[in-house]
């Protein structure tokens, strides 16, 4: 009996290995097709025909792992993962062409049934007992009608026009020390706990401020998986009450906000009223530091409840070749010379 249920516990090891091997290869495939597609106009000849070619390689993987890639998308779980895990790496990629593209929670989810029925057609093919070249031509049928229906969500959404090739605005990352720098800020100087507000995919603000052994976290929409993060639009965020010591917004929040303010029919009442709710969710003493600066919302606050510093950053402008991510309307907003804000709650 001893000897038996161990050679079950055997089996059922092996089976994982290979079914946590297959995820592995999922994920690397999926991964591959992000990495090559990412900078394509999927609305051009050319980037439809790129986005819809299918490697010699990934069509070698593929096939010759096709049963174990099958029994792995076979696995609800895993399913839903990878259905997620696409999703938001193709809401980031969206994001990193035009900073102020919005998508809302209904198109969200008309994408994640996008990459569900993606999903549901790769693991029918996966097992099929088709030939290579029966295997090649149904894969590409499925990624042309993949394409298709990922085109018309592009074209469908509500920000729709942002993503023309001519109206992209990156979404940059910067070093910690660029930010600390426009911002006017020391680490030593910082009320804790600290927030950055758009801290990007890769967090390098929030992870610096860490490693220092200050107690900082970060809200971005591409946020990645760690306790002291939240993936989400701050929009939706409720930032509580007295509770931070400083939040930080470098070229995210402000840039968005004037972004709201020139457009025709932009939300930008919502973002003041979230302007307001970020100076209620510091301490007395907390500070709020962003660039650029807001003038427009900026002069109505009361000095009796606020103090507003304003910091010229030496040696940039608000041009988009000096200061990548800095929309050219911005000028008309703050004029000719960026600068950050520090806004100090008194009461």
């Amino acid at each position: 009996m001893q000897r038996s249920a161990s050679k079950r516990t055997m089996l059922n090891v092996k089976k994982q290995d290979l079914l946590d091997h297959a995820i592995e290869n999922l994920v690397g495939l999926i991964d591959g097709r992000y990495a090559r597609n990412d900078d394509l106009d999927l609305f051009s000849d050319a980037g439809r025909e790129a986005f819809c070619t299918l490697g010699p390689d990934w069509l070698c993987t593929a096939y010759g792992q096709r049963y174990r890639l099958q029994a792995a998308l076979a696995d609800g779980k895993v399913f839903r993962a990878l259905t997620g895990y696409m999703v938001r790496r193709t809401c980031s990629s969206i994001f990193s062409k035009n900073q102020f593209v919005n998508i809302s929670n209904r198109e969200t989810q008309y994408l994640n049934d996008i990459y569900s029925e993606l999903l549901r057609a790769t693991c029918d093919l996966m097992g099929n007992r088709s030939i290579p070249e029966d295997f090649e031509l149904s894969a590409n049928g499925i990624i042309r009608r993949h394409h298709s229906l990922l085109a018309l969500f592009l074209t469908t959404i509500s920000d729709a026009s942002l993503l023309r090739t001519s109206s992209w605005i990156p979404n940059m990352e910067y070093s910690p020390h660029r930010q600390l720098s426009v911002l006017g800020l020391e680490p030593d100087e910082l009320a804790e706990p600290v927030l950055d507000l758009g801290c990007g995919m890769h967090e390098h603000l929030v992870r610096h401020l860490r490693n220092k052994g200050i107690e900082a976290y970060g809200i971005d929409r591409t946020a990645g998986r760690a306790p002291y993060l939240l993936e989400a639009d701050w929009m939706d965020v409720s930032l509580g009450d007295g509770g931070w010591g400083t939040i930080i917004a470098h070229m995210s929040f402000s840039n968005h906000f004037i972004h709201q303010h020139l457009r025709r029919e932009g939300s930008y009442i919502d973002y003041a009223r979230k302007y307001m709710e970020i100076l209620g969710a510091l301490r007395v003493g907390g500070t709020f530091v962003y660039a650029p600066g807001l003038p427009f919302i900026e002069r109505h606050l009361f000095d009796a409840a606020y103090v507003c510093e304003r910091r010229p950053v030496e040696g940039l402008h608000a041009l988009p070749e000096s200061e990548p991510g800095v929309p050219v309307e911005i000028m008309d907003i703050i004029g000719p010379n960026l600068y950050s804000s520090r806004i100090t709650r008194k009461a």
